[in-house]
């Protein structure tokens, strides 16, 4: 399957992108089993481009400059992804390996021109550092393939880099509450065990103990209280 643009090589592959979401999804309190079916990979396009931005506060004069990345699909833009460049160059990729043909790949095509492109990013540039658009100039821009692995699971879904694996979305997943019947199918499971069954024990008599210590002039007065009525019946 070739590329037209350059494009960032796919080192995660789907045993690997598998894993990753399993283990996430599972720390989050979800007991499922994450299989290819549920996966897919994107290979979207992005506008990369370096900028630099003059500023005039109060007499005060600021040079800016930095790289930026727009995704073409969305229109939006996604910085995030550039710290791919730390680990990756992207370069033309004749193909992507045969062992992804067992699952599906989808090729995005940009929606969003390199005029567009350009529009908005020296818009949101001159928004963010307070600037006319003509203290802001654009430069170096390439349109780029990012590959992400999705995956969708009971309405969630997620992505994360098929680069080096890190860059996620994995802060939107609500963590699952355990339901009554897995904490004590959990509790039950400890308790078999003769150490966690020891455990639990000690735990009950200590916090019995110091409830008992915390309350003792109660406990006391109680007591003097009931033998006083024992002894007037």
């Amino acid at each position: 399957m070739n590329l037209d643009k350059n494009a960032f090589p796919v080192n995660v592959n789907l045993d690997e992108a598998i894993s990753i979401f399993q283990v996430e999804l599972n720390r989050k309190g979800y007991k499922v089993n994450i299989t290819k079916d549920n996966l897919h990979l994107n290979i979207l396009p992005f506008w990369v481009c370096f900028y630099d931005v003059d500023t005039n506060k109060d007499g005060q004069y600021k040079h800016y400059s930095a790289q930026i990345a727009l995704n073409s699909l969305t229109n939006k833009l996604q910085d995030e992804y550039l710290k791919l460049l730390d680990f990756e160059s992207p370069t033309m990729i004749d193909g992507l390996d045969i062992s992804f043909e067992k699952v599906e790949i989808r090729i995005k095509k940009s929606l969003v021109s390199k005029d567009e492109a350009k529009d908005t990013i020296t818009k949101i540039l001159s928004c963010k550092f307070q600037v006319d658009k003509a203290n802001v100039t654009l430069s170096g821009f390439e349109e780029m393939y990012i590959p992400i692995w999705k995956c969708n699971y009971e309405g969630l879904e997620l992505s994360v880099d098929a680069v080096v694996g890190k860059i996620n979305n994995f802060d939107s997943i609500p963590k699952k509450e355990k339901g009554v019947s897995e904490t004590f199918s959990e509790m039950w499971s400890e308790i078999k065990d003769p150490k966690m069954f020891f455990g639990y024990v000690f735990r009950i008599v200590r916090d019995c103990l110091r409830f008992v210590a915390k309350h003792f002039i109660v406990f006391i007065v109680i007591a003097i209280a009931v033998a006083i009525l024992v002894l007037v019946l």
